[in-house]
């Protein structure tokens, strides 16, 4: 059976790397082949490019920044605007409560009008007779 796999290659490093490569596969238990792949595969995925990026952490530190900023300003919006206008909006909401309850109101009205129209029919009569007596005394 003819073997489909791929012959390994070499990459040539200077002895320094080489030594700094060997401590830290080591370290995490990996081969270097192994490093090489999970390494490229951790680029691929996060597209950091370490030739245009400083650490990875300092990458975080920039967006970790940017959301501080972002919540500081939310922050300043909710105490310099919404908080007042939320406050005014309750404050003119007491305002138009308590002046609606010294409105007239229907009920109210009608009442004025029966006691009007009562008024109004007594008045009648009134004169009515009034004229009756002035016109029996003629």
């Amino acid at each position: 059976m003819e073997s489909t796999k791929k012959p390994n290659t070499t990459i040539a490093i200077s002895q320094q790397d080489l030594k700094r490569l060997e401590n830290f596969v080591r370290k995490k238990g990996l081969s270097k082949k192994e490093f090489i792949t999970v390494s490229l595969d951790f680029f691929e995925r996060t597209g950091l490019d370490p030739a245009k990026h400083e650490s990875p952490k300092a990458e975080l530190e920039k967006v970790i920044k940017r959301i501080d900023q972002i919540v500081a300003f939310i922050k300043t919006q909710d105490k310099e605007t919404l908080r007042p206008s939320f406050e005014a909006i309750v404050s003119s909401e007491e305002r138009i409560k308590n002046d609606l309850s010294k409105i007239l109101k229907i009920e109210h009205f009608n009442e004025f009008i029966r006691g009007f129209n009562s008024f109004a029919m007594e008045t009648k009569n009134s004169l009515k007779l009034l004229n009756q007596s002035n016109h029996n005394e003629h």
